[in-house]
């Protein structure tokens, strides 16, 4: 620090009467208000301050008196005020001092130039920006508003205020406001260049204080905090702050600062601020505590620091600042040469994102081997991404295959015999189970799920690297890396998210080839109920450290017994259970780890409590999570149990952990996150309630208040001209219980909603030796003789609190009682009907899920019998008549060869038309592939209905089966009903899901068409194909006047014979040279073919054959290359006649490649969807039904209640045992209600 200083602020400043003066040094005076310049650059530049800049950050909880502070710096009231949370954004306050007799005035950089003389204006301002930006309400928002302040009465200084923490949401707020504050607050001060200003108010633990503990986060060292003290006039009596002052409790390098503000009612009275510092100086020189250092303490003398500390600490980072400046300079210009033009619109933006989309995509076809177009290049140099990917089909994967299902026939045949053997079980069967093969099979098909499953993973990977390369290598998206971030997440995203679609697809897919040959879906775990523990009735009190806690469990007693001292004292779970004896009886304390000893010294209650705690806990500050238990007897206390817990800290003191806050919050939550448990949560009144650590916590697990029952503790202890009657009138955050809304006038007071006001002893009071009935006599007193909880008096107080409790806790466990009671009469009576038969109405939902449960036993077992015990092996099989089961395997049958077949002439037509127009303007001397795989796909888009009315067709089998199966439940129609509809509701759902995965199994199809398969032949043999021979004296073949009974089609002609004279003449009677001729086919009559002359159009000759010769006929003409015309339309007209024109040898094979290489692949294709269409209905259709049976369908009737059992009239059944139930039920109520008097 340069000569000119005399401020000192750390621990050698106490005891010595200072002077203080800054430095002359006009370098360093200047220092502020240069930072100050940097920082408008950055505000009126619209841009986020790219540099540490050195400034002074305040922190502190709400309510602590952070904004008295900053006016107290100024000496004139300017910011916002009110109750709850008013500082909601980030406020940069610049303090600039000028010349004496200078106006003082405030400006906005929002507002730009205009000048404020009058504060209470600054103040609108600053209240109408902050609601622009974060509303009217209490939403917080980051964005920061910037004030600079010109008076001479200042020094020059840079603030930046906060809003202070908060822990309970209040109005539009969300639910983790103080998250959002705590990250605000942290984005800030984690700055190195930053000093923090730590508010704390001196009536509250130092070691919960929210400033501190965050400041200790980015500080651990306490280098660049300074502490300062508010509210030193309003400790309790008899206690001060000297110690925190003098740095000897929590040390921060720079140390700690107490100042005193104007209090409300001083506030309420116009008290200027140049009186209130002037109070303040006459508190700390005339407290005997305080005086000897008064002279380095208050508002004066902290704003006279701060700058001082401002000026050193930028003096000592300017150098630093300014080199990152010069190199941030330099980096921006040589990244400024990079750049392209930013769009500065969305029409520019538009044009950009296409460009970046279009070459993604074509990169990415590229790389694919054009999968989804024809690229006009090829890659000649390297294969690409879809070659790889392709040949990991063909070698690693078809390896793994073979690995996989590779068979050792030794093994195999050994794992036969053992399966026989299992299945026959104690019989000596000469047959061999099919659950032999199904077991056998479904070992076999799991094998493969692994395989399968890598070469999926393999590919993702695979192309997860190419799309994270291509994009990054594309010159646009180097100059926008965000959209490059996002494009690549994007993208990747979509690629995991089809991912895992290809692995359910594959999951499904083995499921269901093992669902068809075994007949047992794969068991459900079901979750265990087990035997719940029981959660008591009790009341937990919760509260921070250093609220009350223990003052308000000894006024419950009467007695002091607990352990006091600084810091935290209860370091382990207390249960105190209070137990009310006959008047004139003794008090006594008994622990539960004593056993039997007695304990008539409340004192040496207090020591075995401490000694215990030390036993588990240690000596020092250590917290342990096992409870003490104590049970007090006294005729003056009322009946109640409590559980007191360690209270809530922030800042780690001595040997605790640095996550204390955690371990102690963790142990809270799980007493109180109990249903059964009543929350005390105890705030002391002269904090803001929106920090109270009690009442957050308490709505973590009791958000509507139904358990929390509020403390406010220390009413006395609050600032002049403030009160708590809103709280404790249950206005500011509702609660359900406790409270003074009921002003009832007789005994006890029972209240509806809200909060309960106490005063505990002060420190004072204790040192005094002031008794506890003393204590509630001035408790009762202050509540009678105050103005704002007169009225609310008799409702108020810890005489009340333990008596309403005791009322709370009585009416908690009466009304806990009949769960109990019903969880016992469930046992009781479900033991009963087991031993029962279920042919009786029931009276009851215990009978009705009995009857109901016998009822699905019976509707799953027929079912299953029904279907051919689809899903398990029954002892006797139906000999009489086909189950419903083979019926429905035969329903497929009917649909296959409707699907398989293929119209020759049509197909030619489609194949010569998508030859067209993949060739476009080019004369193609090849056949493009795109040909063969969208002639398949159409195809395989045949096969859409005659699958979907296969399932449709089973749906309606087993529609019929289920409606004849619930029959049997006639004798309660409301319930056959019900029970039918639901199972219906579900059928025709796992119908849909079936409908669904066909619709993927042909999407799937589609998506890969494979084109290697074996040679095809290409032409006629040499000799020609008979293409019809009259055998049986059907049909005719004419050619002028003649008949003929053969006919033989070559290449290039047509040969017909007659019996018998032609038979031995290899040339037949006649050869017509097809060359000249066209054939006709009539579309209408399909029995006649007709062979015409191409240039007339006469008739050559003409065949009257079966249906069946002609599509042959047909067939073979195409064969040799007669094929439709294409129109000019481009549609394919199909009239009553149609001439097929001959074609050239080219393009006829072809034509014949492509159609040969179809029909073999459908057969392939069409074999797969047929054998797997059994399939998916039998696992998501029957299987699922089944499922729905055994699982969900009871559920649903006991969820519609016993209003199912409306007995048909003509169904009345004697129920003999109605007596026994009724009497047992009335012996188990009579038990419970014993139970529950001894609870009480």
């Amino acid at each position: 620090m340069s000569s000119g200083m005399i401020l000192i602020c750390r621990n050698d400043r106490f005891g010595t009467n200072l002077s203080m003066s800054l430095s002359e040094d006009s370098a360093i005076r200047l220092a502020i208000p240069l930072v100050n310049k940097i920082q408008d650059f950055f505000a009126r530049s619209g841009q986020a301050i790219a540099f540490d800049l050195p400034q002074i950050v305040v922190v502190g909880s709400q309510s602590v008196g952070k904004s008295s502070v900053l006016e107290g710096f100024v000496g004139r009231e300017f910011l916002p005020r009110g109750s709850g949370i008013v500082t909601r954004r980030p406020l940069v306050l610049q303090l600039v001092k000028t010349k004496e007799g200078g106006d003082e005035f405030g400006m906005f950089t929002h507002t730009e130039e205009k000048e404020f003389y009058d504060f209470s204006e600054i103040r609108r301002e600053i209240e109408a920006e902050t609601a622009r930006e974060a509303g009217e309400g209490k939403f917080i928002s980051s964005v920061p508003i910037n004030l600079k302040i010109y008076s001479p009465h200042v020094v020059d200084l840079t603030l930046v205020d906060l809003p202070g923490l908060t822990r309970v949401p209040v109005g539009d707020q969300p639910e983790n406001i103080e998250e959002i504050v705590r990250n605000m607050i942290m984005s800030f001060i984690e700055k190195e260049n930053c000093l923090i200003l730590a508010v704390t108010p001196a009536n509250t633990d130092l070691a919960t204080s929210d400033a501190i503990m965050l400041a200790q986060k980015v500080d651990p060292k306490g280098k660049r905090t300074i502490g300062v003290l508010s509210k030193l006039d309003l400790m309790d009596q008899g206690t001060d702050a000297q110690e925190i002052l003098e740095n000897k409790v929590l040390y921060l390098e720079r140390g700690y600062i107490g100042v005193v503000n104007r209090s409300q009612k001083d506030i309420q009275n116009d008290k200027d601020l140049s009186s209130a510092l002037e109070s303040e100086r006459e508190f700390f020189e005339s407290h005997p505590v305080y005086q000897h250092f008064a002279a380095v303490q208050g508002t004066d003398y902290l704003r006279k620091f701060l700058n001082m500390e401002l000026t050193e600490h930028i003096r000592i980072k300017m150098p630093e600042l300014q080199e990152r400046i010069g190199l941030e300079a330099l980096w921006l210009e040589a990244e400024l040469k990079q750049f392209h033009k930013k769009p500065e619109d969305l029409t520019e933006f538009t044009k950009l994102a296409t460009a970046v989309k279009n070459n993604v995509e074509g990169e990415f076809q590229k790389q694919m081997g054009d999968v989804s177009s024809r690229l006009d290049t090829v890659e000649l140099e390297k294969r690409c991404v879809g070659s790889l990917i392709r040949g990991l089909f063909e070698t690693t994967f078809r390896r793994d295959i073979e690995l996989s299902s590779a068979i050792d026939d030794i093994q195999i045949r050994y794992k036969i015999l053992m399966a026989k053997e299992n299945t026959n079980g104690v019989r000596d069967s000469m047959f061999t189970s099919a659950k032999v093969l199904e077991t056998i099979v479904e070992e076999q098909v799991s094998r493969l799920s692994l395989p399968i499953e890598n070469i999926v993973n393999t590919v993702v990977d695979q192309l997860e690297g190419t799309i994270s390369s291509l994009i990054r290598s594309l010159p646009l998206m180097g100059q926008f890396p965000a959209m490059q971030r996002f494009a690549c997440a994007k993208s990747i995203e979509e690629l995991q998210r089809n991912k895992g679609k290809a692995l359910d697809f594959i999951d499904l897919r083995i499921l269901i080839e093992k669902g068809y040959v075994g007949t047992k879906q794969p068991k459900r775990r079901t979750r265990s109920c087990g035997k719940r523990a029981f959660d008591l009735p009790q009341i937990v009190v919760v509260g921070s450290q250093s609220v009350g806690k223990s003052s308000v469990l000894e006024g419950f007693v009467g007695r002091e017994f607990l352990p006091r001292g600084s810091g935290i004292v209860t370091r382990r779970p207390l249960v105190l259970q209070l137990v009310k004896t006959k008047e004139g009886g003794d008090e006594l304390g008994m622990f539960t780890h004593t056993g039997e000893q007695e304990f008539y010294d409340f004192s040496e209650i207090c020591r075995e409590i401490e000694a215990e705690t030390a036993r588990l806990a240690g000596q020092g500050k250590f917290i342990s999570d096992v409870p003490i238990n104590l049970k007090i007897y006294s005729p003056n206390v009322v009946d109640l149990t409590l559980v007191d817990l360690p209270g809530l800290t922030r800042v780690p003191v001595g040997d605790q952990p640095a996550n204390v806050e955690e371990i102690v919050t963790k142990m809270i939550l799980s007493f109180i996150e109990k249903e059964n448990c009543l929350i005390l949560a105890v705030t002391p009144a002269n904090t803001d309630l929106a920090t109270s650590d009690a009442i957050k916590l308490a709505q973590k697990m009791d958000p509507k208040g139904e358990r929390t029952i509020g403390v406010l503790s220390k009413l006395d202890l609050m600032d002049q001209g403030t009160d708590a009657r809103d709280i404790l009138e249950n206005n500011v955050l509702p609660l359900k219980r406790g409270g003074s809304k009921l002003t009832l006038k007789t005994e006890p007071y029972f209240p509806c909603l809200g909060y309960i006001g106490i005063v505990n002893r002060s420190q004072k009071d204790i040192v005094d030796g002031k008794n506890l009935f003393s204590a509630f006599e001035a408790e009762k007193d202050f509540f009678i003789g105050h103005p704002a909880y007169q009225h609310m008096a008799e409702v108020q107080g810890t005489e009340y609190l333990r008596r309403y409790l005791n009322k709370e806790l009585t009416e908690h466990i009466k009304l806990k009682m009949p769960e109990v009671q019903e969880h016992i009469k469930k046992t009781a009576v479900l033991l009963e009907e087991e031993l029962k038969q279920y042919h009786e109405k029931p009276e009851d939902m215990r009978g009705f899920t009995r009857l109901a449960t016998h009822m699905m036993n019976y509707v799953i077992n027929e079912f299953q019998k029904r279907m051919g015990d689809v899903s398990s092996r029954l002892d006797s099989v139906q000999l009489n008549e086909r189950c419903m089961g083979s019926i429905i395997r035969n329903l497929f049958d009917d649909h296959i060869e409707s699907s398989s077949t293929i119209d020759d002439v049509e197909m030619r037509y489609t194949i010569l038309m998508a030859r067209e127009n993949t060739n476009g303007l080019r004369a193609g001397f090849f056949t493009s592939a795109k040909v063969f795989e969208t002639i398949v796909e159409d195809q395989v888009d045949r096969l859409s209905k005659p699958a979907h009315e296969a399932v449709d067709n089973v749906v309606e089998e087993l529609e019929g089966t289920i409606r004849s199966l619930f029959r049997s439940m006639s004798q309660f129609p409301i319930l056959e009903r019900f029970a039918c509809t639901k199972s219906i509701e579900k059928l025709e759902e796992n119908a849909n899901k079936a409908h669904g995965h066909i619709n993927t199994l042909l999407r799937v199809e589609k998506a890969y068409v494979g084109t290697k398969h074996r040679t095809i032949q290409d032409d006629i043999d040499k000799d020609g194909i008979v293409m019809w021979q009259n055998e049986d004296g059907t049909g005719r073949a004419s050619y002028g006047n003649y008949a003929y009974q053969k006919i033989r089609l070559e290449k290039e002609r047509l040969v017909l014979f007659n019996y018998p004279r032609d038979l031995e003449n290899s040339d037949g009677h006649v050869a017509i040279d097809l060359r000249e001729c066209c054939v006709r086919i009539h579309n209408k009559h399909n029995k006649k073919v007709e062979v015409v002359w191409r240039r007339s159009k006469s008739n050559v000759a003409s065949f009257d054959l079966s249906q069946e010769d002609v599509k042959n006929l047909i067939s073979n003409f195409c064969r040799v290359g007669f094929y439709p015309k294409i129109s000019e339309t481009g549609k394919r007209v199909r009239p009553e006649k149609e001439d097929l024109e001959r074609a050239d040898d080219v393009e006829v094979r072809q034509v014949e490649m492509v159609y040969d290489m179809i029909r073999e692949y459908m057969d392939v294709v069409i074999r797969s969807i047929w054998s797997y269409i059994p399939k998916i209905v039998i696992a998501l259709v029957i299987d699922e039904q089944v499922d729905y049976f055994k699982t969900d369908l009871l559920s649903d009737l006991v969820l519609e209640g016993i209003v199912l059992m409306h007995e048909a009239p003509t169904v009345a059944k004697d129920r003999k045992t109605k007596q026994k139930k009724l009497l047992l039920c009335k012996k188990i109520l009579e038990v419970c209600r014993q139970l529950e008097h001894l609870s009480v």
